[in-house]
C-alpha cells in the first residue's frame, strides 16, 4: 500500500485562488487536471503547485456545476504517473484512501472505508466514507489501496453526518468523454440546453443554443483586492519582488519563498493582526532535545520574532498589528523574517540534526 500511496501523492496538486484553496488530481493520460468547480468558480486562472514543479498560473479550461467538476490545463513541460479510473463495482466496507492537501500544501491521507456507494442527489451519486474530509481536500481524490481512482472529493454534506463524500468516478468519465471533442478549449456546461458550450461559440453573455445567460471561465472578472489591509499586504508582496497572483492562497492568505524557507502570511481581520509564519524544517523522530534548547535560547535573544513547533514543523513567526501596518515598516519586518528564516533552517539542519521539509 505504501508504494501505491507514494505514486498517487505525485498526482496531487494544490489549487489556489484569491478566495479559496483546495486540491486537484492530475490525469496525465488526458493532459488535464481535475478539481472542484466550487473551488475555481469565478476565476479564469488559478495557481497550482506540487513537489515536482513551482507555483504556476494555469487556465481554467472547463467548468461543470452539474457534477461540481472543473478541468485545468497542465503545466508544461511536466511528467506525472498515469492513474487508473475505477471500472469495478464498489461495496460498503471497502477500504479506501482519501487524498488531498491542506492549506499549507501538506499531503493529507485519510484511511477510511465506504459506508454507502450510492448517495443519490437528483441524478448524481456520491460515495460516502466513514471519515470527514478537511476543506483543503476538496477536489482531491478517493482511491482504492491499489491506487485506482474511484471518486473526486467534494464538500457535499448530508444532514448532520460527519462523514466524507466523493463524486463517483463514473461521472468524471462521462464528463471526460463529453469534453474530448472540445479538449483544451475553454468551455462550460449549460444547464438549460444540457450541452457543452465552447468559448468559440459564444458571442456576448448568453448561450448560443438556448439564449440563457452563461459564464465561461474566460469571462470571469479580474480579481481586485479589497481596499485596506488586504490591498496593502499585496502591495507589500509586490514590493518584496514577488508575483502577487502566484502568492495568493485563498481569502486573506498568501505564501512566498526565500531560499529553502516558505513563509505564509495570514490576515486575521476580526482580531486585527497579520501573522507571518516561516516553516523552516522538521524535528527529527528521535532526540530533538538539542533543537528545543536552541529554540528556547533564540527566543530570549532575537527581537520581534519567535520560534514555535507546530506538529513536527519548526516555525519562525512574526506578528504585525493592522493599526501599525504600513508599507515601509512591514516590508522591513517581512524582509527580516525572510532573511532569518533562510539562515536558521540551514543552522537547524546542518548543526542540530533537523530534517528538511518534504
Amino acid at each position: 500500500m505504501e508504494e501505491n500511496i507514494a505514486i498517487i501523492k505525485q498526482v496531487v496538486v494544490q489549487v489556489a485562488t484569491p478566495y479559496s484553496v483546495g486540491t486537484g488530481i492530475v490525469l496525465a493520460d488526458q493532459g488535464l487536471i481535475v478539481t472542484s468547480d466550487t473551488l475555481v468558480e469565478g476565476n479564469k486562472e488559478v495557481s497550482i503547485s506540487s513537489k515536482t514543479f513551482p507555483v504556476t498560473m494555469v487556465r481554467v479550461l472547463y467548468t461543470d456545476a452539474r457534477y461540481d467538476l472543473a478541468f485545468l490545463e497542465m503545466p508544461q513541460p511536466s511528467y506525472f504517473p498515469i492513474i487508473k479510473l475505477n471500472e469495478t463495482p464498489l461495496h460498503s466496507g471497502m477500504q479506501v484512501l482519501a487524498l488531498g492537501l491542506d492549506t499549507l500544501a501538506k499531503p493529507q491521507i485519510i484511511k477510511s472505508q465506504i459506508v454507502n456507494t450510492e448517495v443519490a442527489v437528483q441524478d448524481v451519486s456520491f460515495i460516502e466514507i466513514a471519515d470527514e474530509l478537511d476543506t483543503g481536500m476538496t477536489g482531491g481524490g478517493l482511491f482504492m489501496p491499489s491506487g485506482t481512482l474511484i471518486g473526486i472529493n467534494t464538500m457535499f454534506q448530508q444532514g448532520g453526518d460527519s462523514h466524507g463524500f466523493a463524486l463517483d468516478v463514473r461521472f468524471l468519465k462521462k464528463v471526460l468523454e463529453a469534453y474530448t471533442p472540445h479538449k483544451f478549449q475553454v468551455a462550460t456546461y449549460c444547464y438549460t440546453c444540457e450541452d457543452i458550450i465552447t468559448e468559440k461559440e459564444v458571442k456576448g453573455d448568453n448561450c448560443p443554443k438556448c439564449d440563457e445567460p452563461i459564464l465561461l471561465p474566460s469571462g470571469a472578472e479580474e480579481y481586485e483586492p479589497p481596499l485596506g489591509v488586504t490591498q496593502t499586504v499585496e502591495q507589500l508582496i509586490e514590493k518584496l519582488g514577488y508575483d502577487v497572483a502566484l502568492s495568493r492562497r485563498g481569502l486573506h492568505s498568501w505564501s512566498v519563498e526565500r531560499g529553502s524557507a516558505t513563509i505564509h502570511l495570514t490576515y486575521y481581520e476580526p482580531k486585527g493582526y497579520i501573522m507571518a509564519d516561516a516553516f523552516l524544517c522538521k524535528l527529527p523522530p528521535t532526540n530533538p532535545s538539542k533543537i528545543y534548547e536552541f529554540l528556547l535560547k533564540q527566543n530570549s535573544e532575537i527581537k520581534g520574532l519567535s520560534f514555535s513547533v507546530k506538529d513536527m514543523d519548526v516555525v519562525l513567526s512574526l506578528v504585525i498589528y493592522d493599526g501599525n501596518f504600513n508599507d515601509e515598516t512591514a516590508a522591513k519586518l517581512i524582509d527580516y523574517l525572510l532573511e532569518r528564516a533562510d539562515y536558521y533552517d540551514n543552522v537547524l539542519v546542518e548543526e542540530y540534526g533537523a530534517l528538511w521539509k518534504e
